[in-house]
């Protein structure tokens, strides 16, 4: 159905507003920003295409925009987007060349969309900004923009028409005219430049990375908002991760230095202080036992300086890394310093970290405990808020599959925007710092319903600000949660004839009140038939994979209602749907079918209804395709899978040994595109198969960008690879364990095709 799910238990201090993901397209989370009435715009790229959303402070989607390059061989990354002084999104990207070793950047990209999603202008600066292919050191491109709406955009390499590369830093008008651009080649002679961030503050401009391959220096390079250069200053360090300003133009870089000051344990934070001439003050190394590596630095309303990265305890034989996170006065004097270790025997890194007014500090990255129990190789979507004394005043922990927070903000109202990496997963928190007294709703009551609606109402609570609502179908255990400032709710896209669990929550500056009793609703009309096993005991439904829908199931008594999981589909485009069995006691022959109700009808009468019919006695993934036809209603509308024992079901059989599951699709209009082709199987082959060393992956027919995954049996992702307009692909496996693996291709118009090797 339409909306997320999600549990609402509140982390102490701070519960959980709204959870959303993206739909209908694979991509990963780069940025998010806000306007001043906390309406956000999430930026995120897959497969070479930019999308930018909009959401209100509810989590209600606005509109959604996406920008691919003109070039169809050239692909986009996502770096960074700002709501400018009128609500305007700016988009910051760069364009890569696709080439299979790693993405060249070949220009930078800015875009500017109203606040209504209207597109505005496209700014595009060519040049060669990568080096050293062969280092994870590829491309960084930061940016910032000023109060006024100037954007300043930093990177390294050559600009089109320069004599020489180096730092270059650029900055446009609000109306995306270059106001200026400059180049620092320094002294030191170097055919390696990198720049790892860019910080505006006041007057000054500053970009801090590195001028030296390899074990590399810190240096930074300052200039004034006018595109005057200030001073450039080369010193040890391994890279300039971060810069900032204080109110006198006094600058603060940060660094790590290996045993380079004094005889520590290993990689240490570092800090180097300037005078505003660029005279070097101070630098000074902290020890923290092992090996620290910087991630970022902020400077707070107090005028400290807040650093967080990742380190281990090496000096007590513990390698694993944990979140550090320290407070130092601006003259360099260690304030706390303090670590997140919740999952001891597991690596935890922080992302990104922003400072309120009162000096509390927010963290967001990846961290532990992994909900599911010890598996060491999955971890959760950490946020930490620490109070200006460095103490912990809660951990927000979203077991999602975005492992990785990448941004953290503030809304005007204190409340925090988190975006997640994996499927730019936002997340609305607040922060619960109030004492207002607060109750459950009362009078909670279902109305105005029909066959797909109904408005849920209930009695105002006094000191209220916000309301959550829940519902799910009656046989689900998973609920959809929306968010309103409103005493009444409505509800679309709801089945005929279905039976309803709904209920409601009060959120005061105190928190959650927790929810109303659960009361019922029932749509009009008639409902889907029922289908079931009656038996599990043997085999069950273990895995079902399509698009957005990854569920791994496990029994569920013969039965499971996962309408609130939603796939979207586009009218005449192929897919490829992954289906498992388990077993216990032997293997047994399995018929399988799914239907999908392209009509919308209640019903999976119709011949074109059945999409997928096969046997099998095979444990493990079994892999088939379809074609939606054009001709399908737009909407939601049902899924149905049902495995069967030994042979066939009807789409509303109970039958003795085997499950049905239900789910929802969303139907959709096909890209208007004359590259839309349908990829044929034949069109995607490995040799050789079986592999032991390298195998080829031949694209025949693939039309612009590819995205290439590769499962192991259990359904790890393995290897993920955007790829522009490519004809094969090598894969290395020499170091993958012997077994079966799937691969997984995806393109820009909605084709999906995957198969089987197997690794010797």
């Amino acid at each position: 159905m339409v909306g997320v799910f999600f549990s609402t238990s509140a982390f102490a201090d701070v519960s959980l507003d709204w959870l959303r993901t993206v739909n209908g397209h694979q991509e990963t989370g780069a940025s998010i920003a806000r306007d001043t009435f906390n309406n956000t715009y999430t930026l995120g790229s897959g497969a070479g295409i930019l999308y930018l959303v909009k959401r209100d402070v509810f989590g209600n989607k606005l509109w959604e925009v996406s920008h691919a390059s003109s070039n169809p061989s050239y692909g986009q990354i996502a770096v960074k987007v700002f709501s400018d002084p009128q609500g305007n999104p700016i988009v910051v990207a760069f364009q890569y060349s696709g080439l299979e070793e790693g993405p060249n950047n070949v220009a930078l990209v800015i875009l500017k969309y109203s606040k209504d999603g209207v597109f505005i202008y496209e700014q595009d600066i060519p040049g060669s900004y990568t080096y050293f292919n062969n280092s994870s050191n590829r491309t960084k491109v930061t940016a910032q923009m000023d109060e006024t709406g100037n954007v300043y955009i930093a990177t390294a390499g050559l600009i089109a028409g320069n004599a020489f590369d180096g730092f270059n830093v650029i900055k446009l008008s609000p109306s995306g005219s270059i106001l200026w651009q400059r180049t620092e080649e320094f002294t030191n002679n170097s055919n390696f430049f990198f720049v790892n961030n860019l910080r505006v503050q006041g007057n000054r401009v500053g970009l801090t990375g590195s001028t030296l391959y390899w074990l590399a220096n810190a240096t930074s390079w300052v200039l004034d908002t006018a595109g005057n250069a200030k001073w450039t200053a080369i010193t040890p360090g391994i890279g300039g991760v971060d810069i900032v300003f204080d109110n006198l133009n006094k600058a603060y870089v940060l660094t790590e230095l290996f045993n380079a000051i004094a005889n520590n344990s290993g990689n240490d934070y570092t800090l180097y202080k300037y005078s505003a001439a660029g005279v070097q003050k101070y630098v000074k190394s902290y020890d923290f036992g092992g090996y620290e590596i910087p991630v970022k630095m902020e400077r707070s309303q107090a005028g400290n300086l807040v650093v967080t990265g990742n380190g281990n305890k090496s000096a007590q034989g513990i390698f694993y890394s944990d979140w550090v996170t320290a407070q130092f006065k601006p003259g360099g004097n260690l304030m706390w310093m303090t670590r997140y270790d919740a999952t001891v025997n597991n690596d935890e890194i922080p992302r990104d970290l922003t400072i309120d007014t009162s000096n509390n500090i927010f963290i967001t990255g990846t961290g532990g405990p992994y909900p599911g129990g010890s598996n060491l190789g999955a971890l959760q979507m950490v946020t930490v808020k620490y109070k200006k004394n460095g103490v912990q005043q809660w951990v927000a922990l979203q077991d999602t599959i975005a492992t990785d927070g990448v941004d953290v903000l503030l809304a005007t109202n204190g409340s925090i925007f988190v975006l997640g990496a994996a499927q730019s997963t936002e997340i609305h928190y607040l922060d619960n710092t109030g004492s207002a007294p607060c109750s459950v709703p009362v009078n909670v009551t279902a109305t105005s319903i029909t066959e797909a609606s109904a408005t849920i109402s209930w009695t105002p609570v006094q000191n209220a600000y916000l309301y959550h609502v829940q519902y799910k179908t009656s046989t689900s255990s998973q609920w959809n949660t929306f968010s309103t400032g409103q005493t009444s709710f409505s509800i679309s896209d709801l089945f005929a004839g279905t039976t309803y669990d709904f209920r409601v929550e009060a959120i005061c500056n105190s928190g959650p009140t927790g929810y109303s009793s659960t009361q019922q609703f029932t749509t009009l009309g008639t409902g889907y038939c029922t289908s079931m096993g009656l038996d599990v005991s043997k085999e069950w439904i273990d895995e079902v994979f399509l698009q957005e829908i990854s569920n791994s199931t496990g029994k569920n008594g013969g039965y499971g209602d996962f309408t609130s999981l939603t796939a979207n589909l586009k009218q005449g485009a192929t897919y490829s749907i992954t289906l498992s069995a388990d077993m216990s006691g032997g293997t047994y022959t399995q018929g399988w079918q799914v239907w999908i109700d392209y009509n919308d009808d209640g019903d999976f009468d119709e011949a074109n209804e059945r999409v997928i019919k096969f046997s099998s006695s095979t444990l493990g993934w079994s892999i088939k395709s379809f074609t939606v036809p054009s001709t399908a209603t737009l909407g939601t509308t049902r899924m149905r899978v049902s495995m069967k024992n030994g042979t066939y079901a009807t789409p509303c059989e109970t039958f003795a040994r085997g499950e049905v599951e239900d789910y929802s699709i969303n139907i959709l209009a096909p890209r208007l595109s004359t590259e839309s082709d349908v990829i044929k199987a034949g069109d995607l082959n490995l040799y050789p198969n079986p592999a032991t060393s390298d195998a080829t992956l031949n694209l025949n027919n693939w039309k612009g960008a590819v995205t290439v995954e590769v499962y192991d049996a259990i359904g790890n992702r393995i290897l993920f690879n955007k790829a522009g307009e490519i004809n094969e692909m090598k894969i290395a496996v020499n170091d993958w364990k012997a077994g079966m693996y799937f691969i997984r291709v995806s393109d820009l118009f909605g084709n999906i095709r995957s198969l089987k090797f197997i690794k010797q």
